[in-house]
Protein backbone atom coordinates (compact mmCIF):
# COMPACT_ATOMS: atom_id res chain seq x y z
CA UNK A 1 0.00 0.00 0.00
CA UNK A 2 1.48 3.19 -1.03
CA UNK A 3 1.68 6.21 1.37
CA UNK A 4 2.44 9.94 1.24
CA UNK A 5 6.32 11.29 1.86
CA UNK A 6 7.15 14.71 2.31
CA UNK A 7 9.44 16.29 -0.58
CA UNK A 8 12.91 18.16 0.03
CA UNK A 9 13.36 20.75 -2.31
CA UNK A 10 17.03 21.04 -4.34
CA UNK A 11 18.26 23.06 -6.94
CA UNK A 12 15.51 25.88 -7.01
CA UNK A 13 16.80 29.23 -8.28
CA UNK A 14 16.64 31.89 -5.86
CA UNK A 15 14.01 34.23 -7.04
CA UNK A 16 11.34 31.64 -7.06
CA UNK A 17 8.33 33.99 -6.42
CA UNK A 18 8.48 35.85 -9.62
CA UNK A 19 9.13 32.33 -11.62
CA UNK A 20 5.81 30.23 -13.22
CA UNK A 21 6.12 27.27 -14.34
CA UNK A 22 3.92 24.75 -16.47
CA UNK A 23 5.48 21.44 -15.48
CA UNK A 24 7.45 19.77 -13.01
CA UNK A 25 9.41 17.47 -12.90
CA UNK A 26 10.14 14.35 -10.01
CA UNK A 27 12.98 11.99 -9.94
CA UNK A 28 13.79 9.24 -7.33
CA UNK A 29 16.94 9.64 -5.52
CA UNK A 30 19.11 6.90 -6.34
CA UNK A 31 17.45 5.75 -9.37
CA UNK A 32 19.12 6.30 -12.72
CA UNK A 33 16.80 7.81 -15.50
CA UNK A 34 15.72 5.19 -18.16
CA UNK A 35 16.84 7.02 -21.89
CA UNK A 36 13.41 7.84 -22.77
CA UNK A 37 12.95 9.61 -19.82
CA UNK A 38 16.05 11.83 -20.45
CA UNK A 39 14.37 12.41 -23.75
CA UNK A 40 11.33 13.49 -22.57
CA UNK A 41 12.95 15.98 -19.98
CA UNK A 42 15.38 17.57 -23.12
CA UNK A 43 12.11 18.21 -24.80
CA UNK A 44 10.21 20.07 -22.13
CA UNK A 45 13.34 22.07 -21.63
CA UNK A 46 13.47 22.85 -25.26
CA UNK A 47 9.79 24.03 -25.36
CA UNK A 48 10.12 25.78 -22.47
CA UNK A 49 12.52 27.69 -24.24
CA UNK A 50 10.66 28.26 -27.30
CA UNK A 51 7.98 29.27 -25.13
CA UNK A 52 9.89 31.73 -23.33
CA UNK A 53 11.58 33.32 -26.23
CA UNK A 54 8.14 33.91 -28.06
CA UNK A 55 7.08 35.68 -25.06
CA UNK A 56 9.56 38.23 -24.89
Amino acid sequence: QGSLVLLHWRNLPQNIESMNARCGIVSRTGFRLSPAARAMIETLVAVDRQQVSVAV
